[in-house]
């Protein structure tokens, strides 16, 4: 199945303070292994709050909680520190403040997991401009080709001036956007290539075969573009446009 999203930058966004975009395993999901991890995607200016785990008696489950924050995007990943109970049911809490800001239910089955998913194929890439509000931006996109499963996408990103990005996604595409052109930039292709690797990541922490690909890039250069906005840094923020393909049949 391919799927594409575009991950855009965070300056072209709405001053939202705060959004829950997605979960894995997905809210009301079943039959999850005894060794799931709990991955919540985030949209947070600041304050990306906090997370319990609590079991089917609302009892807290001891958990380790690591947020990887790139940009406005953050993630909880949540991994309790003994395997979950089988045919249980649990409940994922985000508090923000005084505030329940999301909430996810899941129940197990009886058993681990420890095969790794099947890994997606890159199918295009591809460099091109746009223009917003913000000026005129270059960017480099990537599509999927990706199994209908449970999974997350690590992607990572290596630029011709050599930097590294990785990202952690729902979804089977990615868009990467740079910095809006200067008044005196015009996008203009660069001669060498940017590559992306992709790895799918399911529930249990598994993780596939990596997928790999590559092409030339727009970038901004010496030129008549006119942008209405300039900024520094190289890959600033992101904000998702869901097109989740989450395997139905652990619902």
């Amino acid at each position: 199945m391919i799927w594409m999203a575009m991950i855009g930058s965070a300056m072209a966004l709405d001053c939202a303070d705060f959004d829950f975009q997605a979960s894995l395993p997905a809210d009301g999901a079943t039959e999850q292994p005894l060794n799931t991890r709990v991955v919540l995607f985030v949209y947070a200016w600041h304050d990306p709050g906090t997370v319990l785990l609590h079991d089917s008696d609302g009892e807290q489950v001891d958990v380790s909680a690591e947020l990887v924050e790139a940009g406005t995007d953050a993630q909880w990943i949540i991994t309790p520190s003994e395997p979950l109970s089988p045919g249980a049911t649990y409940t994922v809490s985000l508090e923000r403040g005084d505030e329940l800001a999301a909430e996810v239910h899941f129940t197990t089955g009886h058993d681990l997991d420890h095969e790794p998913p099947t890994g997606p194929a890159v199918v295009n890439t591809d460099s091109d401009t746009t223009s917003d509000e913000w000026g005129d931006w270059s960017y480099f996109s990537v599509d999927l080709d990706a199994p209908d499963e449970d999974v997350f996408y690590e992607v990572t990103l290596e630029r011709p001036d050599g930097t590294v990005a990785v990202r952690n996604h729902p979804v089977a595409g990615i868009q990467f956007n740079d910095d809006p052109c200067s008044d005196d930039e015009v996008g203009t292709w660069d001669a060498a290539d940017t590559w992306v690797s992709v790895v799918a990541v399911d529930a249990a922490g598994n993780r596939s075969d990596a997928a790999y690909g590559g092409g030339p890039t727009l970038i901004c250069g010496t030129g008549a573009c006119s942008a209405t906005a300039s900024s520094s840094g190289l890959l600033a923020g992101m904000l998702s446009m869901f097109a989740i393909g989450w395997r139905r049949s652990r619902r």
